[in-house]
């Protein structure tokens, strides 16, 4: 079976203590998932990790997935992170892939749970950080869920490059001149059959 990891987080607060708590999840995540196969079990070890190395008001929400592509799932633990979607090419629904579980480092016991979709031809799969949706116009309005949704669901007959590239650009026409905010992350995969 061919497999594929990817994994999207976001630290509370800017500077050097966020960069710091990003390079602990970092090197906690290499050397944890060479003996940690399930991700609920990683998760949590990951989560008590960062809650030992940061202050109460420093967190990471944390998304992880594994795609497996010889059966077409994505298994996946939410860690307080923004929800995923699954748009489902065949009939246009949308799933939000939820959280399990409280953001990484907010407490010390946090049970995560393993959850699976199986992704049907044509189904995409799109990962985001906040800077996506909370990007502003010069009037602060924010881009936002709703205008994120239409902008997927009305480009799936795309690859996942070209979507990826229309998402990019309807940020960009939204916020116009504006100086970003945040920063923007953005992964997405696509079945194509």
């Amino acid at each position: 079976p061919r497999v594929l990891g990817a994994m999207v987080g976001d630290v509370s607060g800017k500077g050097i203590p966020a960069s710091l708590l990003v390079s602990t999840l970092h090197a906690s995540f290499r050397a944890y998932i060479q003996t940690h196969s399930d991700l609920a079990h990683l998760v949590t070890r990951l989560n008590t990790v960062m809650y030992e190395n940061t202050t109460p008001d420093k967190f990471i929400t944390f998304f992880i997935m594994i795609l497996d592509t010889s059966a077409h799932t994505v298994t996946y633990v939410n860690a307080g992170h923004n929800s995923p979607y699954v748009f489902r090419g065949n009939n246009g629904k949308i799933e939000e892939l939820g959280a399990s579980g409280l953001p990484l480092g907010m407490m010390e016991t946090v049970e995560y749970q393993v959850s699976t979709q199986q992704l049907e031809p044509h189904d995409v799969v799109v990962l985001y950080t906040d800077g996506v949706t909370e990007a502003m116009d010069k009037s602060q309005d924010q881009y936002g869920e709703d205008r994120f949704r239409k902008c997927i669901s009305g480009s799936l007959d795309s690859s996942a490059v070209a979507l990826k590239d229309k998402i990019l650009i309807d940020v960009r026409e939204f916020v116009g001149l504006e100086p970003a905010s945040d920063d923007l992350t953005l992964l997405v995969a696509k079945r194509m059959n």
